[in-house]
Protein backbone atom coordinates (compact mmCIF):
# COMPACT_ATOMS: atom_id res chain seq x y z
CA UNK A 1 0.00 0.00 0.00
CA UNK A 2 2.83 2.38 0.77
CA UNK A 3 4.49 1.63 -2.55
CA UNK A 4 1.27 2.36 -4.45
CA UNK A 5 0.79 5.67 -2.61
CA UNK A 6 4.43 6.62 -3.18
CA UNK A 7 4.18 5.91 -6.89
CA UNK A 8 0.88 7.82 -7.00
CA UNK A 9 2.50 10.82 -5.34
CA UNK A 10 5.41 10.57 -7.78
CA UNK A 11 2.97 10.72 -10.71
CA UNK A 12 1.27 13.69 -9.05
CA UNK A 13 4.56 15.57 -8.77
CA UNK A 14 5.39 14.80 -12.40
CA UNK A 15 1.95 15.97 -13.50
CA UNK A 16 2.11 19.17 -11.49
CA UNK A 17 5.61 19.86 -12.80
CA UNK A 18 4.34 19.39 -16.32
CA UNK A 19 1.48 21.81 -15.62
CA UNK A 20 3.93 24.41 -14.35
CA UNK A 21 6.15 24.00 -17.40
CA UNK A 22 3.11 24.14 -19.69
CA UNK A 23 1.91 27.34 -18.08
CA UNK A 24 5.24 28.99 -18.89
CA UNK A 25 4.72 28.76 -22.65
CA UNK A 26 4.90 32.19 -24.26
CA UNK A 27 1.65 33.71 -25.43
CA UNK A 28 1.67 33.38 -29.19
CA UNK A 29 -0.96 32.42 -31.71
CA UNK A 30 0.07 28.76 -31.55
CA UNK A 31 0.59 28.52 -27.78
CA UNK A 32 -1.78 25.57 -27.54
CA UNK A 33 0.31 23.56 -29.99
CA UNK A 34 3.39 24.20 -27.88
CA UNK A 35 1.66 23.54 -24.55
CA UNK A 36 -0.32 20.48 -25.70
CA UNK A 37 2.31 17.85 -24.74
CA UNK A 38 2.60 19.31 -21.24
CA UNK A 39 -1.18 19.43 -20.82
CA UNK A 40 -1.50 15.80 -21.97
CA UNK A 41 1.24 14.67 -19.56
CA UNK A 42 -0.52 16.58 -16.77
CA UNK A 43 -3.91 14.97 -17.47
CA UNK A 44 -2.49 11.44 -17.83
CA UNK A 45 -0.27 11.67 -14.74
CA UNK A 46 -3.06 13.09 -12.59
CA UNK A 47 -5.46 10.34 -13.72
CA UNK A 48 -2.86 7.67 -12.89
CA UNK A 49 -2.14 9.34 -9.56
CA UNK A 50 -5.81 9.54 -8.58
CA UNK A 51 -6.31 5.89 -9.54
CA UNK A 52 -3.29 4.69 -7.55
CA UNK A 53 -3.98 6.75 -4.44
CA UNK A 54 -7.74 6.09 -4.29
CA UNK A 55 -7.57 2.47 -5.47
CA UNK A 56 -9.80 0.96 -2.77
CA UNK A 57 -12.39 3.73 -3.07
CA UNK A 58 -12.68 2.99 -6.77
CA UNK A 59 -12.89 -0.76 -6.16
CA UNK A 60 -15.55 -0.22 -3.47
CA UNK A 61 -17.89 1.10 -6.17
CA UNK A 62 -16.83 -0.81 -9.28
CA UNK A 63 -16.90 -4.35 -7.84
CA UNK A 64 -20.54 -4.22 -6.71
CA UNK A 65 -21.49 -2.52 -9.99
CA UNK A 66 -19.88 -5.31 -12.00
CA UNK A 67 -21.62 -7.97 -9.88
CA UNK A 68 -24.97 -6.26 -10.49
CA UNK A 69 -24.16 -6.07 -14.21
CA UNK A 70 -23.40 -9.80 -14.33
CA UNK A 71 -26.67 -10.60 -12.57
CA UNK A 72 -28.55 -8.39 -15.02
CA UNK A 73 -26.81 -9.99 -18.00
CA UNK A 74 -27.70 -13.48 -16.74
CA UNK A 75 -31.31 -12.47 -16.06
CA UNK A 76 -31.67 -11.32 -19.68
CA UNK A 77 -29.80 -14.38 -21.01
CA UNK A 78 -27.01 -12.31 -22.53
CA UNK A 79 -24.11 -13.71 -20.50
CA UNK A 80 -24.67 -17.21 -19.15
CA UNK A 81 -21.52 -18.26 -17.35
CA UNK A 82 -21.28 -20.08 -14.05
CA UNK A 83 -20.23 -16.92 -12.23
CA UNK A 84 -23.06 -14.85 -13.69
CA UNK A 85 -25.48 -17.63 -12.70
CA UNK A 86 -24.18 -17.46 -9.13
CA UNK A 87 -24.51 -13.67 -9.04
CA UNK A 88 -28.07 -14.06 -10.30
CA UNK A 89 -28.81 -16.57 -7.54
CA UNK A 90 -27.62 -14.10 -4.91
CA UNK A 91 -29.68 -11.38 -6.61
CA UNK A 92 -32.72 -13.64 -6.55
CA UNK A 93 -32.07 -14.58 -2.91
CA UNK A 94 -32.03 -10.88 -1.99
CA UNK A 95 -35.52 -10.37 -3.39
CA UNK A 96 -34.51 -9.35 -6.91
CA UNK A 97 -33.23 -6.01 -5.70
CA UNK A 98 -30.12 -4.59 -7.32
CA UNK A 99 -29.71 -2.07 -4.52
CA UNK A 100 -29.62 -4.87 -1.91
CA UNK A 101 -27.16 -6.82 -4.06
CA UNK A 102 -24.99 -3.73 -4.46
CA UNK A 103 -25.09 -3.00 -0.73
CA UNK A 104 -24.34 -6.60 0.27
CA UNK A 105 -21.35 -6.84 -2.09
CA UNK A 106 -20.13 -3.46 -0.90
CA UNK A 107 -20.39 -4.49 2.75
CA UNK A 108 -18.55 -7.73 1.95
CA UNK A 109 -15.81 -5.68 0.29
CA UNK A 110 -15.64 -3.41 3.35
CA UNK A 111 -15.32 -6.50 5.55
CA UNK A 112 -12.53 -7.73 3.29
CA UNK A 113 -10.69 -4.41 3.59
CA UNK A 114 -10.94 -4.26 7.37
CA UNK A 115 -10.03 -7.89 8.08
CA UNK A 116 -7.50 -8.71 5.39
CA UNK A 117 -4.25 -6.81 5.67
CA UNK A 118 -3.40 -5.27 2.33
CA UNK A 119 0.16 -5.45 1.12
Amino acid sequence: MKIRNTVGLLFMVIGLGSAVIGSQVKETTDWLVQAKPFILVFIICMAISATLIHWNSIRRVTYPAVICLWAWLYEHRIWTTAFSRDTYRVYKHLGKSYSRLFDSVQSAFDYYLTNVAEV
